[in-house]
């Protein structure tokens, strides 16, 4: 499965190209039989909270891991699940079970 990394500044991203991104993302895991279960993204410089940007374009079933970046370093991560009435993003707990996973190849 193909990866799509942008690095750079949200103002240099077009919002249509994000939501395409997106789709094309779901549909080559379908194709591997593969879910997407969330999106995570930094944000540098500022909290692990969900933005305006992040409010405008996310869907309600996607879980949102958002890593708060200090000093080129990972300061804090929080998990955000969209309200289904699009009205804001509530804390989502994440718990890990070690060996639950199956490993993707090439990952």
């Amino acid at each position: 499965m193909s990866d799509y990394l942008f690095r750079g500044s949200l103002k240099d991203l077009d919002p249509d190209v994000y939501e395409l991104t997106q789709l094309e993302a779901e549909r080559q895991a379908r194709a591997e039989g593969l879910d997407v279960l969330g999106i995570v993204h930094s944000h540098p410089d500022h909290p692990a909270e969900p933005s305006s940007f992040d409010l405008e374009h996310a869907w309600p079933y996607y879980s949102y891991m958002i890593v708060s970046v200090s000093g080129g370093a990972a300061a804090d991560q929080r998990s955000w699940r969209l309200r289904d009435d699009r009205s804001g993003f509530d804390p989502e707990r994440l718990e890990f079970t070690p060996g639950a996973a199956t490993p993707v190849a090439g990952a």
